[in-house]
């Protein structure tokens, strides 16, 4: 494939690139993923058997101001973040040689190369506390009643859901959690605006 000009190195392009790279990889793979009550959208997002990858896509025209704040939100909902840029726009991010997140430029994925600039060196724990917030009534519902036959949910409110859930969850349950919701969602998250009232 040739490489494009700088003025089609857009965030769709990127996408469709990673698109591409993750067809038939993992169990759930969607863009613009709604992973914070919608006030924040990783980019593309790749749930496997034991890992939830965050891709974050920097554009020439983007900059790294929110990328501390993105980290932070990262940790404790996925286990790895990556970084996608051209090469010549990664290499001058701020704090690029001591960041423990993984890289991957462009090229790599229009050529589908091996990730060339760097891997996380380690994942992050799943923290049961962010991964809930992902779920709307009726999956906390179907999950407490997994665990606890006869419960009575109906009338509950979300915050009282998440109460009792977590009574039942734990850190060790997210992939399960995860790999059990989220395929099921073959809809947009992004119409739901973050509301979980369902």
């Amino acid at each position: 494939m040739n490489t494009p000009k700088k003025k089609e190195m857009s965030e769709n392009y990127i996408k469709s690139l990673l698109e591409k790279r993750f067809k038939n990889v993992g169990n759930f793979r969607q863009r613009e993923f709604n992973a914070y009550g919608g006030s924040s959208r990783p980019d593309f997002v790749l749930l496997g058997d034991d890992y939830f990858n965050y891709y974050e896509i920097k554009t020439d025209k983007d900059n790294f101001s929110r990328l501390p704040s993105q980290i932070t939100n990262a940790i404790g909902l996925f286990t790895h973040m990556f970084i996608v840029a051209p090469s010549e726009k990664m290499i001058k991010m701020p704090g690029f040689w001591s960041m423990d997140i993984g890289m991957i430029s462009v090229e790599e994925l229009e050529e589908n190369r091996s990730w060339h600039f760097r891997t996380q060196s380690y994942a992050w724990e799943l923290s049961i506390q962010k991964v809930k917030k992902l779920l709307w009534a009726n999956d906390l519902r179907n999950l407490i009643m997994d665990r606890c036959q006869g419960y009575k949910g109906t009338r509950k409110t979300v915050s009282e859901l998440e109460e009792d859930f977590i009574k039942f969850y734990t850190n060790e349950d997210c992939f399960y959690i995860l790999n059990k919701i989220l395929p099921t969602r073959t809809y947009d998250l992004r119409e739901h605006n973050g509301s979980k009232n369902l």
